[in-house]
C-alpha cells in the first residue's frame, strides 16, 4: 500500500481520495517435490487353475516427503489369462472393490514417508483360467512427481497349460509260438501328459 500525504506536496493537496493505492499479495507455500518409483514383483510360471501373487511396491526418492494429503495412486489391471475375483490386501491404503480384473488404491496412511523409504506394498492375487506369455505393468501417480519415467513397472507372466491326467492302455500280442511254448507280448501306452 502507498498512500502520499499533503506534507510530501510543498504547495499543498487538494483530493487526499485519490493519494493510496493497494495491490493484494498472494503467497503460496513452496511445493513439496518428491520422486516415487514403483516396483512390481511376480512369480515363477503356473499353471492354469492355479493363483499367482503379486506384490507392488512404492517408493520415495525424495527429496521431500510424502504423505496422505499426497494424494499417491496406483492402478493396475491383470491380464485377461486370469479371471475375477482380484484379492487385493494393501494397509493403509484405501482400495475400493475391483472392476473386473482392475484395481486403484489411493494411500491413505497417517504417517510421514519420508526420503529413502517405502509406502506399505500393494498385494494382488488371482486365479489364472488361460494358457498364455504377456506382462504385466502398475503404475502410480502424483501430482508434482518430477521424473513420471519410474512411475510405470511390469513384470512378465507366464500360465502353462493344466496338466492332462494319466491315459494307460494295455494291448496283448502274439510274440512267438513253438511247440508247446507261446509267447505274448503285453504293451502299456500312457497317451496323456503326466507321468507315470
Amino acid at each position: 500500500s502507498v498512500r502520499v500525504s499533503d506534507r510530501d506536496v510543498p504547495w499543498g493537496e487538494i483530493n487526499m481520495d485519490n493519494n493510496s493505492d493497494c495491490e493484494p499479495v498472494e503467497v503460496r507455500p513452496t511445493p513439496r517435490v518428491a520422486d516415487l518409483k514403483i516396483d512390481k514383483q511376480g512369480q515363477p510360471p503356473i499353471m492354469v487353475g492355479q493363483s499367482m501373487t503379486f506384490v507392488i511396491d512404492v517408493g520415495n526418492h525424495g527429496p521431500d516427503s510424502v504423505d496422505a494429503s499426497s494424494n499417491i495412486t496406483v492402478t493396475d489391471v491383470l491380464p485377461g489369462l486370469f479371471s475375477p475375483p482380484v484379492t487385493v490386501t494393501a494397509p493403509d491404503w484405501n482400495c475400493p472393490p475391483p472392476t473386473g480384473l482392475s484395481i486403484s488404491c489411493t494411500y491413505i496412511g497417517s504417517g510421514v514417508v519420508g526420503q529413502g523409504n517405502s509406502l506399505p506394498p500393494i498385494t494382488l492375487s488371482a486365479v489364472a483360467t488361460s494358457p498364455g506369455q504377456t506382462e504385466n505393468c502398475a503404475q502410480v501417480a502424483m501430482p508434482g512427481d518430477p521424473v513420471a519415467g519410474s512411475n510405470k513397472d511390469c513384470v512378465g507372466v507366464v500360465v502353462r497349460p493344466a496338466p492332462q491326467p494319466a491315459n494307460v492302455s494295455v494291448e496283448k500280442k502274439l510274440y512267438e509260438a513253438w511247440d508247446a511254448i507261446t509267447i505274448f507280448q503285453i504293451i502299456v501306452t500312457n497317451t496323456g501328459t503326466t507321468i507315470i
